[in-house]
């Protein structure tokens, strides 16, 4: 069998031999088309070339269509290091569906993902190969399926392995070898993402290594890919819109695009033919607003991020309202840049940390109020976690947690933090059971501080077989939606009851985790409240006096019942779990209202 450049510079051919009669294997990779998901994809079907036998066909599809493959910039770059030709490549629109449902004899192998498609038929899957949690519809389980699915960095360690343990037969070359590589290496940080990194991956990098040519870095070229991933100079102003777009439609009346530049959009809508591009993008996609996200780094400085949005300004008034809208925003502190030729409103956003995730249903819930007649007076706060419906080929579906540029960072089902100068990746399907523990409820007082409540009866169990990993995922959890949310001074409300006896954590623990916060946040600490604080509660506080600073203990202030808690910050009753409420009605019941109690009352006692 020829060598890899050969076997995809083959592929057209062996394209046009496919009959009714052909015996066909196909390594199809996810419908995210990935770095991770085509080199899998194409190494993969190459080994099945090399080791299946000549009576079969052994095919690669890779499940976008091809004019979209430009946009996976760091593949473009790595294909042309090692010399692959992406017009050789087969692409989802290249390999019709009836011909995978036509031929007699199909085996699939699944790469990167575990889930049956309508492309082909659910009986031909024969192979599984990643590194994601099982689907709802995930082919593992099924009869005469082998399986290969572990949680590593990158599903290209997988691949590589399987490839690797078969050296009589396959041989990895220094082009596949780079091309798996790569992908480990982008998935993983260059094998330096803690919490993402694996063992494993970092065997496999090791032995990949070996088949590299002498001298070669893959320091250097994890820097280079990772740069290609963002670079837009060679797209089109239409690409670019198109690269990470999402579109809402709100009340089934208004349809709002938002695209997502990792760029100045200051220099972005300069570029020659914009005018014309957005232009056709709008009328293409039958929007009735387009915003532009843009997020940068000056000079490639990347502790010095900034974010620019644009409202495209079409006929009608809605987007002149959106306008006005983020200009009040509180949380985005917008200021519009005057002077740049758009055919709309472009504003810099002052609050770096507002990602899409905030902005689209900040907006949408806007244009929702608009349609309703209500006025929307005060600029809503930003849910946390929103869930937003997006339209895709697919139909309607929930939006993707992380936008493009957010995914050198975070993967989904994680979240990368920064603690004590150090960054931890969050695995949130530990802290998904436990993640209403702390919630944002808005802004109080002309400082505009942030109120956020914290409630310890969605505190873990300690009975939990894993409660310490639990205790401090859920750490690191608040302190990611903190630094999220937190711009500057901000208040905590601590409802204490309602928690089942086994949840409290140690003293030690607790001492730990105070140790850990930054140091910002202990700063920007306006005062803590401690509703329903317990005899327990204000010893351990006594207790933790050596280690807690005078200015912090100054800050803390007892509230003994939920009635008085509005005479220092008022917060929604939603935002009040029952739990703490039926806690609130003993307490009332069993004794008088107390005075409002300060430990800075105690100093000295």
């Amino acid at each position: 069998m020829a060598g890899f450049i050969e076997y995809i510079n083959s592929l057209p051919s062996l394209l046009t031999q496919l009959s009714s009669t052909s015996k066909l294997r196909v390594t199809i990779g996810n419908e995210s088309c990935d770095l991770d998901s085509i080199v899998c994809a194409l190494s993969y079907a190459h080994y099945w070339a090399v080791t299946g036998g000549n009576d079969w066909i052994s095919l690669p599809l890779l499940s976008c269509r091809r004019d979209e493959f430009v946009l996976r910039t760091e593949a473009v770059e790595v294909f042309s290091q090692v010399g692959v030709q992406s017009d050789c490549l087969i692409f989802a629109d290249d390999l019709p569906l009836d011909k995978l449902k036509s031929t007699e004899c199909l085996e699939v192998t699944l790469v990167d993902h575990n889930h049956s498609s309508s492309r082909f038929p659910s009986n031909s899957v024969v192979q599984v190969i990643d590194h994601h949690e099982l689907s709802p519809s995930t082919c593992v389980g099924c009869e005469g399926v082998r399986v290969t699915v572990e949680w590593v960095g990158s599903c290209a360690t997988l691949t590589a392995a399987q490839l690797l343990s078969n050296p009589q037969s396959y041989s990895i070359s220094p082009t596949v070898a780079t091309l798996l590589l790569s992908a480990i290496l982008l998935d993983t940080g260059d094998l330096l993402l803690e919490g993402r990194v694996t063992d494993s991956d970092k065997e496999v990098a090791g032995q990949l290594l070996e088949s590299m040519p002498e001298g070669f870095d893959s320091h250097a070229h994890f820097k280079t890919l990772f740069k290609a991933r963002f670079d837009n100079s060679t797209l089109t102003s239409m690409q670019v819109l198109g690269r990470d777009f999402k579109q809402t439609r709100v009340s089934d009346k208004y349809s709002i695009g938002f695209s997502s530049v990792t760029d100045s959009l200051v220099e972005f809508v300069s570029r020659d033919g914009f005018k014309e591009d957005i232009t056709a993008f709008y009328q293409q996609q039958s929007l009735d607003v387009l915003i532009l996200l843009g997020i940068y780094a000056p000079s490639g400085d990347h502790d010095n991020k900034r974010r620019h949005i644009a409202v495209y300004q079409s006929d009608g008034e809605l987007p002149e309202s959106i306008v006005s809208m983020l200009e009040a925003s509180e949380q985005l502190q917008c200021v519009r840049v005057e002077g740049v030729g758009f055919e709309g409103v472009l504003l810099e956003q002052r609050n770096v940390k507002m990602s899409r995730k905030h902005i689209l249903p900040l907006v949408a819930q806007f244009v929702a109020d608009v349609e309703r007649g209500h006025s929307p007076g005060a600029t809503p706060a930003v849910p946390l976690e929103p869930v937003v419906t997006v339209v895709t080929a697919q139909g309607e579906v929930p939006i993707p947690e992380y936008s493009t540029h957010e995914e050198a960072e975070e993967v989904r089902a994680h979240r990368l933090v920064s603690v004590g100068g150090a960054e931890h990746v969050i695995d949130m399907t530990l802290v998904e059971p436990y993640r209403n523990i702390i919630q944002h409820a808005g802004y109080v007082g002309e400082e505009r501080l942030a109120v956020m409540v914290v409630s310890s009866c969605h505190l873990p169990p300690r009975t939990l077989h894993n409660y310490k990993q639990v205790a401090q995922e859920l750490f690191y959890y608040v302190m990611s939606v903190l630094d999220r949310i937190i711009v500057d001074q901000y208040m905590i409300v601590y409802l204490h009851s309602g928690a089942p006896p086994n949840s409290r954590p140690s003293l030690q623990l607790l001492r730990r985790f105070y140790e850990l916060v930054d140091r910002r946040f202990r700063k920007q600490l306006t005062a803590l409240y401690i509703v329903h604080p317990t005899f327990l509660v204000k010893s351990i506080l006594t207790l933790a006096r050596p280690f807690i600073s005078s200015k912090f203990w100054r800050k803390v202030h007892f509230v003994p019942t939920l009635s008085e808690l509005p005479a220092q910050v008022a917060i929604d009753d939603g935002l009040i779990p029952t739990a703490v409420k039926n806690a609130d009605s003993a307490i009332t019941r069993h004794r008088p209202p107390a005075v409002k109690y300060s430990p800075s009352e105690t100093k000295g006692n």
